[in-house]
């Protein structure tokens, strides 16, 4: 027989033991011609080993796959031409929750993938494809992209060189919309105020240079208008803090209706408002524009079935006119509006030079002010700090008071503003914390109560010099340390990171709690709480006084979870009312504070109270109502 052509033929059997057993066995047949004569060779292997081998590998893959489709992403291989375009190979399961699209849908020489992906980011996807072909280097693509879906993804493109010279493109998908909402959720945080919906401070310093270089550039001026409704401190004292707050909010929303998009409106301390307001060429448009502010407020406002009447007193400074500096046109127009309380014949007033005695004032004020820390005028008050369950008092906070000789009560947000200000405030700080914990101590020593007290520490301060007051404290007046708390602000504790960390460290080591003091009104930094050794949280009252809202409530659970994962004591301060208790107990809030249970008071009111508080009572008196 001749046979041009060798065959082989491999099959694969089943083999029988002497003692009954199977294994796998492979049968290969070749025939060769070999002078004259065909000769057939059998070769018999044992593959049970390959078997194995085989089958894991089959589990393994269907055990990768099973994790794949199981992960918030989608992975994908393409072949890509150089053009730009590509031929899909393949897309995991995880297209379905990242694209919402069934991974079969993303068939071969099919562009659904990238028609997934904004415009933009779509092109620059192509041209990065294209510039493959063009250069030896092989790059990665990695970007923060939005999908078309409304979806946010993490892309990240790894290309692949093979030796034939085409180029293959293995992607990974990451589904980030969660995150990205919750950047949005804390940048919106960050630079606005809850109740009102407008921008805060950072927010208004951030707009300054934008409004400067645009005034700049377009030979235009901008005003710094300064806006205080009248009559909320009335209608806070005499119809509560929820009406005080609504008629703040739609004050904001009046505003609003008579500015621009292009304008910058923030809310700022003591219910006023400051707006930037650009494109101005003449003084008359100012005039105009404030008249139709005051007309605004014409019309009584209607809350929870009352009618309130609230005008508004403004005061303006422009730019360049008056200052091309930031600050002294917020300060020219503050003096603007503390002016209108002397002009009955005008709602607004816009600045100008012989104002500028207001500003003696202030000087005037720093100078009295400094005579008042020198002669113990400023006074500690406390407010009680009241646990959830038991309603002992377990802590109290303390508050600068100054009743003047010239003037008479002094709000603190004033004196401290002027003490930050003129570099006053280590030694009002100092003095305060100083009388406060001899008070404490002698309640201490005679029995009356053992509360450790909180002393608010500004951003102005010091590291060093807080460490030296506080050793004064613990060894001069002798407070045991487990009766005294420093409280740091969120952004004062930012402003330095690393000094902060190393400030709160050696406050630990001397047996002194610290608490970050009004989080999530500053940088908003969740980072924050697990980079410093703190033991207390404190919900700042903006957003007790936000509880009715869904989104207040939001951010009062997310919050009180949050620490409660990291093991802080949440405190909830600007508690008013058995609602804002009630709730905060309910989502596991371990103390709070607020005229529920008191104000801030003296030293002999405070003392009283200790004497004769019943938390027993106190506490059930509240769940009663």
């Amino acid at each position: 027989v001749r046979m041009d052509n060798p065959r082989q033929n491999v099959r694969e059997y089943e083999g029988v033991r002497k003692d009954g057993s199977t294994f796998p066995v492979e049968f290969s047949l070749n025939d060769i011609k070999k002078e004259g004569v065909l000769l057939f060779i059998l070769i018999i292997r044992d593959i049970t080993q390959r078997k194995k081998t085989e089958t894991a590998l089959r589990e393994s893959e269907i055990r990768l796959g099973n994790i794949v489709s199981a992960m918030p992403c989608a992975f994908f291989t393409s072949s890509i031409r150089d053009d730009g375009g590509q031929e899909s190979l393949y897309i995991s399961e995880g297209s379905k929750s990242v694209f919402r699209l069934d991974n079969s849908m993303f068939v071969p020489k099919n562009n659904l993938l990238l028609e997934q992906f904004e415009d933009e980011d779509a092109n620059d996807i192509v041209e990065f494809r294209k510039s493959l072909f063009r250069n030896n280097k092989i790059d990665m693509f990695e970007r923060e992209v939005k999908l078309k879906n409304g979806n946010w993804v993490h892309l990240r493109i790894r290309p692949e060189r093979l030796k034939n010279g085409s180029i293959l493109n293995h992607g990974l998908a990451i589904d980030i919309t969660e995150r990205k909402k919750a950047e949005e959720q804390i940048r919106y945080l960050a630079y606005h105020d809850l109740m009102t919906g407008a921008g805060n401070r950072a927010y208004l310093m951030k707009a300054f240079p934008k409004f400067i270089s645009s005034a700049n550039r377009h030979n235009k001026k901008f005003a710094v208008i300064s806006i205080i409704p009248t009559n909320m401190s009335y209608f806070y004292a005499n119809s509560g803090y929820d009406i005080g707050d609504m008629l703040m909010e739609e004050v904001a929303n009046r505003i609003t209706k008579v500015i621009s998009d292009r304008d910058c409106l923030t809310y700022a301390s003591g219910s006023r408002f400051i707006l930037l307001k650009g494109g101005i060429s003449h003084g008359s448009e100012i005039d105009d524009f404030c008249k139709n502010l005051e007309d605004i407020f014409i019309d009584s406002m209607k809350i929870e079935g009352q009618e309130f009447d609230v005008n508004v007193k403004i005061g303006v400074s422009i730019y360049p006119t008056h200052s091309s500096d930031s600050k002294a046109l917020l300060k020219y127009s503050e003096v603007a509006l503390s002016s209108t309380k002397y002009d009955f014949q005008s709602e607004y007033q816009i600045f100008s030079e012989h104002m500028k005695s207001k500003i003696a004032r202030n000087l005037s004020l720093r100078t009295r002010l400094k005579h008042a820390i020198l002669n113990k005028q400023i006074l500690p008050y406390f407010q009680a700090q009241v646990d959830v369950l038991t309603g002992e008092i377990i802590g109290m906070e303390v508050l600068a008071r100054w009743n003047d000789e010239e003037e008479g009560f002094i709000p603190p947000d004033v004196f401290i503003k002027i003490a930050e200000e003129y570099g006053l405030i280590e030694s009002l700080s100092e003095a305060i914390i100083e009388e406060a914990c001899k008070i404490n101590k002698r309640w201490i020593d005679q029995g009356i109560a053992r509360v450790p007290i909180a002393v608010n520490i500004s951003g102005k301060h010091d590291p060093k010099s807080v460490l030296r007051l506080i050793d004064k404290m613990l060894n001069d007046i002798g407070l045991p340390p487990e009766c005294l708390e420093v409280e740091l602000t969120e952004s004062a504790m930012m402003e330095d990171a690393l000094a902060s960390r190393r400030t709160i460290e050696k406050l630990r080591k001397r047996g002194v709690l610290c608490s970050v003091d009004d989080f999530g009104t500053g940088y908003s930094s969740l980072s924050m709480l697990k980079r410093f050794p703190l033991k207390k949280l404190k919900i700042d009252r903006t957003f007790v006084l936000d509880i009715n809202s869904a989104n207040g409530k939001a951010i009062i659970n997310a919050t009180i979870a949050m620490a409660k994962a990291l093991n802080l004591v949440v405190l909830a301060e600007g508690v008013d009312n058995t609602l804002h208790f009630k709730y905060l107990k309910e989502q596991g809030c371990d103390i709070i504070q607020g005229y529920l249970f008191s104000k801030p008071l003296c030293e002999k009111d405070m003392e009283e109270k200790l004497k004769n508080w019943d938390s027993c009572h106190e506490i059930s008196l509240v769940n009663m109502n």
